[in-house]
């Protein structure tokens, strides 16, 4: 690994990271609210996707009125939706905002949490769930200042830290991070897992679950390959503990077997597709008779080899270059060689052999009736909270489904889901009246094509309207 002067790092990283642009602001509400004229409507409803020609009012902070007739309505502020398709606000079922984008050959990044929140409203995120970041009662504290509008960004909901077996993922990783470091900067490196070594060491999952998350997250995968996992008695006591809580689980996985020991353990979803094997059919039919979600999060791993391995840029879309922090864009435009160690090294090797599964194993998964939500695992190796879930999307049509089937999988699939889950109100996810304005106006129609997502007009947060400012080349 290459090493970094301590001073010079830190004071680069520091200046560099403050130097963020203002993706989004806020604007002014007029009192009589907003009028989205003649503009197609994704609804968010399977039955009913799409209502051509209408009317939508917006006022406070709530959808009025969905018309197929034109309203006139004294006050309201116009907005053209002629040409535009106006969406529900998108869902990111998969992040850890909270982080930092790592890049192997500058491994010193301080976390860019205001940066990545404005990111994801710059792309119509307006939810967001963190599966894993900082400790759960100071996550909680971000949810609620996010909630009440104290700091501008999307709904948060959270995992609080996660859960790891002794040694697993992503104890070596972290390792390995720390070991890239100049001297005295390991203590930077921030825990992303609580180990769990027994089933009767639950203090720490206790703790969490009295800190109020959403959710348990758990890893089971193993990275590198030569990594231990964790004890299928340690995940159902995990499981157990949670449920009793009437806290969801949710599993990182990446072999059949740890897909298989979330079916054994009664595990409510998995992050991430099986992506090291083929997925077994039987074992995707199982999935969807037992109501287990499905996070495939494609975009990570294809990323990861192509940052990492290949050292290749050029797939990055406009949205993601406007959604990467500037000092991690200087680091991709001039890639170092990294040395590796001998397991790591195997590990990007086994990353760009299973590469093929992805799409496969996704297609095995929506043909089986698996209920797919979309997530990117940004900001993750080479990943961009915000830009990246619209890359997911692509992915996600390139396996086989339909954009329509895609863009439910971002808006009003997982509102229903995690609601379901959480036991809390489903306020969010479609066009409909009385529901929250978390809305996403693109240019185009992304049910014909689903890059239209990128091509964005407009973006409202809980009915205000937000001014996406660019980023300066």
């Amino acid at each position: 690994m290459p090493r970094l002067s301590v001073i010079a790092s830190v004071l680069l990283t520091l200046a560099l990271g403050c130097a963020h642009p203002p993706l989004v602001k806020r604007t002014p509400t007029p009192a009589a609210g907003y009028l989205i004229r003649d503009v197609t409507v994704f609804t968010g409803n399977p039955d009913q996707p799409l209502r051509h020609h209408s009317d939508v009012h917006v006022l406070d902070d709530r959808i009025a009125t969905v018309s197929d007739e034109r309203l006139d309505l004294p006050g309201a502020r116009i907005i053209d939706g002629s040409g535009k398709t106006l969406l529900p606000g998108l869902i990111d079922s998969h992040t850890h905002i909270t982080s930092g984008m790592l890049i192997l050959w500058r491994m010193l990044m301080l976390p860019t949490l205001d940066f990545n929140l404005r990111a994801s409203l710059y792309s119509g995120i307006t939810t967001i769930v963190d599966m894993g970041g900082y400790p759960t009662p100071k996550m909680e504290r971000l949810a609620e200042q996010l909630e009440a509008g104290r700091k501008l960004g999307p709904r948060l909901m959270h995992a609080g830290k996660g859960f790891t077996g002794e040694g697993c993922h992503p104890i070596p990783m972290l390792e390995l991070v720390a070991d890239g470091l100049a001297p005295g900067l390991a203590g930077l490196v921030p825990e992303l897992a609580v180990q769990i070594t027994a089933p009767d060491d639950l203090a720490h999952l206790d703790a969490h679950l009295d800190a109020g998350p959403d959710f348990t997250k758990v890893f089971l995968d193993r990275i590198p390959p030569s990594a231990p996992t964790m004890d299928p008695a340690v995940l159902a006591a995990i499981v157990e503990r949670s449920h009793a809580r009437d806290k969801p689980v949710m599993v990182h996985v990446g072999y059949n077997a740890d897909a298989q020991a979330v079916l054994d353990a009664g595990a409510d979803g998995l992050a991430h597709v099986v992506y090291k094997d083929a997925l077994d059919p039987q074992l995707a039919a199982d999935l969807a008779e037992r109501g287990v979600l499905v996070i495939p999060t494609v975009v990570v791993f294809d990323n990861y080899v192509k940052v990492t391995a290949e050292q290749s840029f050029d797939h990055y879309s406009e949205l993601e270059w406007q959604t990467i922090p500037p000092d991690r864009k200087r680091a991709l435009a001039r890639p170092q060689p990294v040395e590796m160690p001998d397991e790591w090294a195997d590990a990007e090797r086994h990353a760009a052999e299973n590469r093929h599964h992805m799409h496969a194993n996704v297609a095995t998964l929506h043909a089986a009736g698996v209920t797919l939500l979309a997530g990117s695992d940004a900001p993750n190796l080479g990943l961009s909270s915000g830009g990246s879930l619209h890359e997911e999307l692509e992915y996600l049509v390139a396996a086989g489904l339909t954009p329509t089937e895609a863009l439910l999988s971002a808006t009003s699939i997982p509102a229903r889901e995690w609601s379901r889950l959480t036991g809390t109100p489903c306020d969010h996810g479609t066009v409909a009246e009385g529901k929250r304005a978390d809305l996403l106006l693109v240019r185009g129609d992304p049910t014909q094509n689903i890059a239209a997502t990128q091509d964005i007009a407009e973006v409202f947060v809980g009915g205000v309207r937000l001014r996406r400012v660019p980023p300066r080349r």
